[in-house]
């Protein structure tokens, strides 16, 4: 579960990055330092990443039902009936 979430936000941000590199590019026509902002904005997007991936563990391990069934059904038996 915790895997499947980490591999959706690092695609996510894959892509995110992929669309920073086009926007860097379209800056270096205006004259802007366009590795000083990918650097920024990419630093910026991890570190949202990493909150997000926090955020959502912590919700997937909040809403976790723990189900605890005995190992073999005749010693649960053999336990209520040596309670009587």
């Amino acid at each position: 579960m915790i895997l499947s979430l980490i591999n959706r936000c690092w695609g996510e941000h894959l892509v995110m990055l992929d669309d920073l590199l086009g926007d860097a590019a379209l800056h270096s026509l205006t004259g802007s330092d366009r590795l000083a902002r990918f650097r920024s904005e990419s630093t910026r997007l991890f570190d949202a990443m990493s909150e997000q991936i926090k955020r959502e563990a912590v919700g997937y391990l909040f809403n976790l039902e723990v189900i605890v069934e005995p190992a073999d059904p005749d010693e649960g038996a053999a336990a209520e009936s040596a309670e009587r």
